[in-house]
């Protein structure tokens, strides 16, 4: 509709809009959602087949990239002092170089890191800004070039002892709840 003055030259234009803010937000929610659920049935189909360590792992990183929407995914092992990638899928070596690759936990700093609280005390971890949480400092430069921008960390356990932990990174800040 066209808005005019008192002389009836048009002054504006007058239109209705809907802001669809939440419903997008709400929309990405359930898709999120809906493909770390898919994630989570292959994986325990792994399971349920009774697949070995390493082809579970391996199945877990590749259905978190598939359908979980992950970028990159990756388990580590504790073998020998270092913690070791044993699986991955996307794009890792952008990450973490060539593969497979290691981290010293015992390296300076190591343990007040969202891996080293996974590893050590057992707590997931979550970071929705790599880019400015002063945790990754370290790995600033590789997140940046990698397009990483969240990620969350989780403990292994097997029999009830942490054996390593696995990773989720994001390609978009403040993707974890």
């Amino acid at each position: 509709n066209m808005l005019r003055d008192e002389h009836g030259a048009i002054v504006g234009r007058a239109s209705i809009g809907e802001d669809a803010t939440d419903r997008h937000l709400a929309e990405r929610q359930v898709q999120r959602l809906t493909g770390f659920l898919a994630a989570l049935s292959r994986t325990q189909r792994a399971i349920i087949h009774r697949a070995e360590r390493d082809h579970l792992l391996q199945e877990a990183c590749s259905a978190c990239v598939e359908a979980g929407q992950a970028s990159i995914a990756s388990a580590w092992l504790r073998v020998d002092g270092l913690l070791r990638m044993a699986a991955w899928a996307g794009p890792a070596e952008r990450l973490f170089g060539a593969l497979p690759a290691a981290l010293d936990p015992g390296a300076g700093g190591f343990e007040q890191t969202l891996t080293g609280r996974a590893l050590f005390d057992g707590l997931a971890g979550i970071s929705n800004d790599l880019l400015r949480d002063p945790g990754a400092l370290h790995w600033r430069d590789r997140v940046e070039v990698a397009g990483i921008r969240a990620q969350a960390v989780f403990p292994l356990r097997c029999a009830g002892e942490i054996v390593g932990v696995m990773l989720l990174h994001m390609d978009e800040p403040d993707w974890f709840d």
